[in-house]
């Protein structure tokens, strides 16, 4: 049996070969959360001191590293665990120094030392906290870090780490953007898919969701020891992202016993009416939690951290339709819910000696997700996450300058979700009933990963060279359309004895099955940081990813083969290939010191990124195409509606098929590729003083071969389908055919754009008296995209695209200002975030098939961007109230008779002008000393304490009575209490 099957084709061997050499024997790609120290040693004139002992000790856990200085008196330390540290260094004739500093995640600290003379000693306190204000000399990547203490201290409505890093430059909340992104809390960058934006590392670890982007395990606030942020450039270790790594470690244990016992609490009573409800919705929340670490007894040398916490939430969703809209008095109302989460971690560490330690770390997320609103409601679902992933590093130091760092890790996942019901879907302007059509979907996956990476530290040159080996084992149980979908242009309810009865204009169908992918994932890489002077860094790297089978060979060559699917050759290539090469990942940067002090550093750097691929794809590529599937755009087989059966001729799905009846299908396309972005930035950092920092950045990003779809079954001109039976051509003029008669439609996910991201970010940090931090960070920037924001969404009038738009995650205005003080007046303390944030554009469409290409996604008339409300406002709003009187006028073809629903009122400016995001939050705790080293807490806090309503969602359909109506809001001031014990 082969350990990892499905291994490349003949073609690409070679190159394979070439880069299992480089895993094998060079070392392994894997993300570094380690530290890097380093420094000189000096007398007091400042001459160097050569062979000095400096010894450098994890203050939690003991741990210690000695090395002799160089010729030139420097040492340096990498891939030290994040943690405070002593300092101490001695040579002959002089006496001794120690020194406490800071090590933070992926940091690069400089730390000089002064030996006095013989028979003296001196001791040099870094007040703990500080680092993250300390600007770092030698790295050309913008970055911020949020440790523990802020952690702690900030009001988070829902305790997510990636929430609190919505306080870094350009970093924005996502909920009132008009995306397809399911569990995701924040935005980075300004790529058109967010998916594809950010990777986060935890412990090494990528935890991503193949499909969402998101992480898949949340990792409790009081098991976080900090985490950091790369943004727009990063080094070549770091991968599968196109914007941003966010990189967190949790915390370890150490030779004292530590931890925390927490609870919060919620009720409706406290809590404001939302802005589109009527009344309040019951609501409950409960989380409670527990940490501890410390020493294993008798097991010398190792240490243990765990952390448990639960979630348990009762509320409602609120469905609040306008009045305008046909269906609100059949679907308005609180529709009660429950929703739970169980997360838990385990790490272990152990020091066998001063060169060698080891750490294992476990960890597990089990969330139940139910989406409420009526049981009828397409939109009614409910998923069920569960995940475990497990890491074990091996870090051994062969030698002071050269460490080496070994891992494994395993990320098994099932996303699983489920429908309210199981009705045929009828989906009209204003509203869809019935079973959602991508549900129920199952989808299990696993990944084991091996990884090593070598540091090499010299005097000019600290170079990383390693690589990975991923094996990725998917498989899917698809419900595609399993009951069918019918889709209607109009409201009106069906009645076959009206003179003109509301017949849909297109059914979908599909049967179900259970499918699998495999891929083999291999990942390269080297990094080398040069001083060219001691003020002078250069950091160069180079990252290589391919990946096995991404166009699915063995399938694809399957529907070559198979006459059933005769005529398929017009659409796949039998040599399209199967592998991703095109991976290869440029990065250069430099940072330049300008006094040699650290007080003004000036830097800047390029770099191309990939994302990752998603075995979803493959996955659907098979559900859509070896299933029986349909997409019938027939009048006269549609007249048939109620009856299913009717519609396909007497006959079932599968005998439909199997007798000829045209089938749709999709595909990758036979050159698609993973999408990259070239990103430039430049900017300054200045150290104002030693609690102050400011961080200013210049960013340029352009993304290429986005992905979406679009029909290569197409005729290159001609109507296959016309809106309404209402609606004719002029005589003498037939209805275009299929180029295959064989499909109907053909969908190709292909890379069908770009996306551009140009910012000013703007981050001020300072410890000023009195307070712990205080955060203040801006960005003002443009996000455009000439794409579509979602891999399955269609190309709107697919012959003639007009893709060009603001992105729906444009936020021209960014500010967030975060701050918390130390303790004040017997152990109060307050801490507050405000956030500002401009309105992202909506979306909007036709509703009707504008082109007659069978798609009626997406479909605008001439010169309406994908989304509206900036930019040229006053023209949007005139393309779309001259469609509502008169859609017949936008059709992109002549007719004899055009008979469309047109739709009375004007949309006026305030309608399509999205809502800024202001809130405010803020908590106030008071603290209970219990001798040095328990505390009890206890702290109330509010959030959106101005109850400032951000409304979004609105209906996008132009053909909809209820057109820019918004269908939700960002909750109101919600206000929340609970306590923490430590120890």
């Amino acid at each position: 049996m082969r350990l990892f099957p499905g291994l490349p084709t003949a073609a690409s061997r070679g190159l394979i070969a070439a880069t299992s050499a480089v895993v094998m024997c060079a070392p392994a790609a894997i993300a570094q959360v380690g530290a890097n120290l380093s420094g000189t040693v000096k007398d007091l004139s400042g001459a160097v001191v050569p062979n000095a002992s400096v010894t450098i000790t994890n203050l939690a856990t003991g741990e210690a590293r000695t090395m002799q200085t160089g010729a030139q008196g420097e040492y340096r330390v990498v891939n030290l665990q994040p943690a405070q540290y002593t300092i101490s260094a001695a040579a002959p004739g002089f006496g001794s120094t120690k020194r406490t500093v800071e090590l933070i995640v992926g940091s690069e600290l400089t730390s000089d030392i002064a030996l006095g003379n013989a028979g003296t000693a001196d001791v040099v306190t870094v007040e703990a906290g500080g680092a993250d204000v300390l600007l770092e000399t030698t790295k050309s990547q913008p970055s911020a870090v949020i440790d523990n203490r802020q952690l702690a201290v900030l009001p988070v409505l829902n305790r997510s780490f990636l929430a609190v890093a919505q306080t870094m430059p350009g970093v924005a909340p996502i909920g009132a953007m008009s995306v397809t992104t399911k569990f995701a809390v924040s935005k980075f960058g300004g790529n058109a898919d967010q998916r594809n934006g950010y990777t986060t590392i935890i412990d090494g670890t990528p935890l991503d969701d193949s499909t969402w982007g998101t992480p898949v395990i949340n990792i409790s606030q009081d098991a976080i020891q900090e985490f950091k942020v790369y943004q727009h450039q990063f080094d070549a270790q770091y991968g599968h992202a196109l914007n941003a790594v966010v990189n967190v470690v949790t915390l370890s244990g150490g030779d004292k016993f530590h931890g925390t016992g927490y609870y919060f609490g919620r009720n409706a009573n406290l809590n404001a009416t939302n802005a589109l409800a009527t009344t309040k919705p019951p609501y409950s929340l409960l989380r409670t939690g527990a940490t501890i670490g410390g020493p294993i007894p008798k097991l010398s040398q190792t240490h243990f951290f765990g952390s448990y916490e639960y979630l348990r939430i009762n509320t409602a969703q609120i469905t609040a339709l306008p009045a305008s809209n046909p269906f609100a008095s059949q679907v308005n109302g609180n529709y009660p819910y429950t929703q739970w989460e169980n997360i838990a971690d385990v790490k272990v560490d152990h020091t066998f000696n001063a060169k060698h330690s080891a750490y294992a770390r476990y960890a597990y997320d089990h969330q139940f997700l139910p989406s409420g609103g009526p049981v009828n409601s397409a939109a009614n679902t409910t998923d069920n996450s569960i995940a475990h992933s497990l890491v074990f590093e091996d870090d051994y130091v062969i030698s002071p300058r050269i460490v080496n760092t070994a891992r494994y890790y395993y990320l098994s996942h099932n996303l699983y979700t489920t429908p309210s019901n199981f009705n045929t879907e009828l989906i009209y302007p204003d509203y869809s009933f019935g079973q959602n059509p991508t549900l129920p979907q199952y989808f299990p996956r696993t990944n084991h990963t091996i990884g090593d990476t070598v540091f090499f530290s010299g005097a000019k040159n600290d170079i990383k060279i390693g690589g990975e080996l991923t094996k990725v084992y998917s498989t899917y149980q698809s419900h595609y359309y399993e009951h069918g979908q019918f889709t209607f242009t109009s409201d009106t309810p069906f009645n076959p004895n009206a003179a003109s009865p509301n017949y849909p204009t297109l059914f979908i169908q599909q049967s179900n099955g259970n499918y699998f992918y495999r891929q083999l994932q291999y990942s390269a890489f080297i990094q080398d940081d040069y001083k060219v002077r001691p003020n002078l860094t250069l950091n160069i790297g180079f990252r290589y990813d391919f990946n096995t089978n991404m166009r699915n060979d063995k399938f694809y060559t399957g529907l070559l083969n198979n006459t059933f699917f005769a005529g398929v050759n017009n659409f796949i290539s039998p040599n399209r290939g199967a592998d991703f090469t095109g991976g290869m990942q440029p990065r250069v940067g430099a940072a330049y010191d300008v006094d040699g002090k650290g007080k003004l550093v000036i830097r800047g750097g390029f770099g191309m990124y990939t994302t990752r691929f998603r075995p979803y794809w493959g996955l659907q590529d098979q559900t859509q195409t070896l299933g029986a599937a349909v997409n019938i755009t027939s009048a006269a087989q549609l007249r048939n509606y109620p009856s299913i059966p009717g519609v396909l001729n007497g006959q079932s799905l599968d005998q439909y098929v199997a007798n000829g009846g045209a089938r749709a299908a999709n595909s990758l396309a036979n050159n698609f590729s993973l999408p990259i972005t070239m990103s430039f930035t430049g900017g300054l950092g200045w150290q104002i003083d030693n609690k102050s920092s400011v961080n200013v950045t210049f960013v340029h990003d352009h993304t290429v071969r986005e992905v979406g779809t679009h029909d290569v079954n197409l005729p290159a001109t001609g109507v296959i389908r016309l809106p309404n039976a209402q609606t004719t051509l002029p005589a003498g003029t037939a209805l275009a055919a299929r180029p295959v008669a064989r499909f109907s439609s053909f969908g190709s996910v292909f890379n069908d754009g770009s996306s551009r991201y140009d910012a000013l970010e703007v981050q001020y940090r300072t410890r000023p008296k009195g307070l712990e931090t205080l955060v203040v960070s801006y960005a003002y920037s443009r996000s455009m995209i000439n794409a579509v924001t979602y891999y399955s969404t269609y190309v709107g009038t697919q012959r003639t695209p007009q893709n060009y738009s603001y992105n729906p995650t444009d936020t021209p205005n960014n500010l967030s200002i975060s701050a918390a003080s130390k303790e004040f007046f017997h152990g109060f303390r307050v801490s507050t975030i405000f956030r500002g944030l401009s309105g992202s554009p909506y979306a909007t469409t036709a509703g009707f098939d504008l082109d007659g290409d069978g798609q009626a996604t997406n479909d605008r008339p001439r010169g309406l961007p994908q989304y509206i409300g900036r930019g040229d406002v006053t023209g949007q709003l005139a393309i779309i109230n001259a469609y509502r009187v008169n859609p017949c006028a936008s059709l992109y073809y002549v007719t004899a008779t055009c008979s469309l629903a047109t739709t009375p009122g004007n949309i006026n400016r305030s309608q399509i002008v999205p809502d800024a995001t202001l809130t405010w939050d803020a908590r106030i705790t008071k603290s209970f000393h219990f001798g040095d080293h328990m505390l009890l807490e206890g702290f109330f806090e509010g959030f959106n304490l101005a109850n400032h309503p951000t409304r979004y969602a609105p209906n996008s359909s132009m053909n909809s009575a209820s057109y820019m109506i918004p269908t939700a809001a960002l909750d109101p001031r919600q206000l929340q209490w609970g306590g923490r014990f430590r120890f």
